[in-house]
């Protein structure tokens, strides 16, 4: 399965489940435990709402708690425009990979959304 989180923009194509908020991307997580093998985050999800920084965060506490939760994970793809954003959501998977929280093959990249 594959995952992008964004409140406006739409995926690349047909093959991934968009979600719109934090609260549709922890739902959509914890009932697809061990299936999610690629995931795509924006960072601003709309005014006074929680960010896919916080998804993120939130993803990497689950994670620490139960592995399973993210073992098939291959990719995780930042596409964000806010670039300060972007730069956390990023790094803070890097940390995660590098401590074994995620699986430690997974590539994290960067693309800008107004290239996606």
């Amino acid at each position: 399965m594959k995952i992008f989180l964004d409140d406006i923009r739409n995926p690349p194509d047909n093959s991934w489940t968009l979600v719109r908020n934090f609260n549709e991307f922890q739902k959509l997580i914890l009932q697809n435990k061990g299936k999610v093998n690629k995931l795509s985050f924006d960072h601003d999800l709309g005014e006074n709402q929680p960010s896919g920084y916080d998804a993120t965060k939130w993803l990497i506490q689950e994670a620490i708690d139960d592995f399973d939760l993210v073992k098939g994970l291959q990719k995780i793809i930042v596409h964000t425009d806010n670039i300060p954003g972007g730069d956390n959501i990023q790094g803070y998977f890097q940390s995660a990979r590098s401590y074994n929280v995620i699986p430690s093959e997974v590539e994290i990249i960067r693309k800008p959304a107004m290239l996606s």
